[in-house]
């Protein structure tokens, strides 16, 4: 799950683009299904959080940006298809 936050309320944002990619500078990860996996791009809820059940295990970083907001990466893992937690807290400006 990742869930993104403004930094200074704590709420939820909605409508924050995350981009996930492989962490090992672009390398391509195989998904269970044998597909390549480059990049997943998905927006964050109403409530701010987000859930892919599809990565295959690895290490990944996200992007989170949204208009009015700094841009802010987090690294993450899948292991055993079970991914870490990831807060992102936004600054807006």
């Amino acid at each position: 799950n990742i869930q993104v936050r403004d930094a200074n309320t704590g709420k939820g944002l909605s409508n924050v683009q995350l981009v996930i990619e492989p962490a090992d500078n672009g390398a391509k990860a195989a998904s269970a299904s044998g597909a390549d996996l480059t990049k997943t791009v998905k927006m964050s809820s109403a409530k701010g959080g987000s859930t892919t059940k599809t990565l295959p295990d690895g290490k990944y970083t996200v992007t989170a940006s949204r208009a009015d907001y700094a841009t802010q990466t987090a690294s993450f893992s899948v292991v055993k298809g079970i991914m870490t937690n990831v807060v992102i807290n936004m600054i807006e400006g």
